[in-house]
């Protein structure tokens, strides 16, 4: 059987190939195995190629907004378990550190007012870009990544904080409904005109033969 890693989208113009059936045939769950496993038996596959895939990914899933909805299904990448205290690189810590590159150039911010959610690039002066924490923007990264992400407050459903007590200054009132994720209109940009086109040009005529 031969599988095409992209296919025909009519809202997007086209998509990576998660059809179950894929998954099936190589072996693997569409449900618990990230689609990264399928990228990985092209011949050939680097690792500029999975990072390529992380952005993409991060782009595609901002439009949920919540951040739990984000990391769910790609946290858990090929099972790694603490990925901020593993020895060795992993899938996980290299989608971190993917994010982390992205919110510091600029093209995704994070932000905290749920009121805001559906407002056009939800671009806030409460957003962690622009919020004032006494810190350069790298180090609110590394505060926030380490208290949030690593400290899986993303995955907290007890002890929910009201929106209007939640702050960037206490870790202890975020929860996974606490933050949210929005693409610039610079991330929109270089997603669009740089990182979709690089790679409908690297996969279009990619087929996987099992």
């Amino acid at each position: 059987m031969k599988f095409k890693i992209l296919k025909p989208n009519e809202l997007y113009g086209w998509v990576f190939n998660k059809d179950e059936e894929l998954y099936k045939a190589l072996g693997f769950d569409c449900w618990m195995d990230s689609f990264i496993r399928i990228l990985a038996q092209i011949p050939g596959a680097r690792k500029k190629d999975i990072l390529d895939y992380i952005e993409y990914e991060i782009f595609d899933w901002y439009e949920w907004f919540e951040l739990y909805g984000i990391i769910q299904s790609d946290y858990k990448l090929a099972d790694e378990d603490n990925p901020e205290i593993s020895a060795y690189p992993t899938y996980a810590g290299e989608y971190f550190g993917v994010m982390g590159q992205l919110f510091l150039g600029g093209m995704i911010d994070f932000g905290i007012e749920g009121e805001n959610l559906r407002k056009e690039w939800a671009d806030f002066d409460t957003n962690l870009s622009k919020i004032d924490l006494g810190m350069s923007l790298y180090e609110k990264w590394i505060y926030f990544r380490d208290n949030f992400f690593f400290g899986y407050k993303f995955l907290e459903e007890e002890n929910i904080t009201p929106k209007a007590e939640i702050t960037w200054k206490n870790p202890d009132t975020w929860s996974r409904f606490s933050h949210w994720m929005c693409m610039t209109k610079a991330g929109k940009e270089y997603r669009d005109k740089i990182l979709k086109p690089r790679l409908y040009e690297k996969y279009k005529d990619v087929v996987i033969e099992v």
